[in-house]
């Protein structure tokens, strides 16, 4: 004798608390917060390096100013006392001190101007603008992934 049977069931799910969508919005939440917080770093950041590029390429453009004017003041000394010991009211070694002055305040002019070309690469990089502040363009720019 055979005997058929049929057996049935039903699983029924209903979330009450909607607990995992609760979650998952909380960490959401939480990542969104956390990005905005490292991009307003970010802009901090780089509004600071700009601010403090601009500063020192207009320091530096100030020390090119300062410089030139002590290597005039300095050449002017050397020829006056160039003059007053070729009519022997002064000696060479006042020419030799005034020659030094010269050549001092040359390297410090140098050195302005060495730092100056520095702190206007350091803006332009700052800003973004380091490649057509030299003169390269990019014809074709690469896609973004």
């Amino acid at each position: 004798m055979h005997y058929y049977g049929y057996y049935g069931g039903i699983n029924l799910r209903i979330p009450i608390g909607n607990d995992d969508a609760r979650a998952t919005n909380a960490q959401s939440r939480i990542l969104l917060a956390q990005a905005e917080e490292r991009l307003r770093g970010t802009r901090q950041n780089i509004a600071y390096q700009v601010r403090e590029a601009a500063e020192r390429l207009e320091r530096d453009r100030a020390r090119i100013q300062s410089a030139e004017v002590t290597v005039r003041f300095n050449e002017q000394r050397l020829a006056g006392e160039q003059e007053k010991t070729s009519q022997g009211e002064s000696t060479t070694r006042f020419v030799l001190e005034a020659q030094r002055d010269v050549a001092d305040a040359r390297s410090r002019l140098a050195r302005a101007r060495s730092d100056a070309i520095k702190a206007q690469l350091a803006f332009d990089r700052s800003v973004g603008d380091i490649l057509s502040s030299q003169g390269i363009q990019v014809k074709q720019q690469l896609p973004l992934k």
